[in-house]
């Protein structure tokens, strides 16, 4: 089952970023923050082979979270995140590559259709954590 996000003309589609108290393990955060949740580098749960995100230039606060949970608004971006630290402009803002942009995508796709699946074998997993 593939989910086309709809948005307005000049909208977007956006994921929410946040530290939640620098938490390093998913047990510290919400049931449903549990199962939208991905790490961003550099994050204590970051293994070779984990499901992870990358943030260009890396991000610099440690145990940061992106929820893979897609937005549609139709309002624009009217800037980006700016990395005070640089003085290089390439490194002035932080970003997402396209690559890491589809990975984001897929993983949020991923985590939809799992937690159907969740509410549809466990209705009462839906009342503790309604969407």
């Amino acid at each position: 089952m593939q989910r086309t996000l709809k948005t307005a003309p000049n909208g977007c589609s956006i994921c929410l970023m946040a530290t939640f108290h620098r938490a390093g393990t998913l047990e510290a955060l919400p049931e449903i923050l549990q199962r939208y949740c991905v790490p961003v580098s550099p994050h204590d749960l970051v293994l070779p082979d984990s499901t992870h995100i990358h943030i260009t230039p890396e991000w610099y606060l440690r145990n940061a979270w992106v929820i893979a949970y897609q937005y549609k608004t139709s309002g624009r971006i009217l800037g980006r995140w700016e990395n005070r630290r640089s003085q290089r402009p390439r490194e002035s803002s932080y970003m997402l590559d396209i690559r890491t942009q589809r990975q984001l995508e897929a993983i949020c796709e991923q985590r939809i259709i799992q937690w159907e699946a969740i509410c549809a074998q466990d209705p009462k997993v839906k009342k503790r954590c309604p969407c």
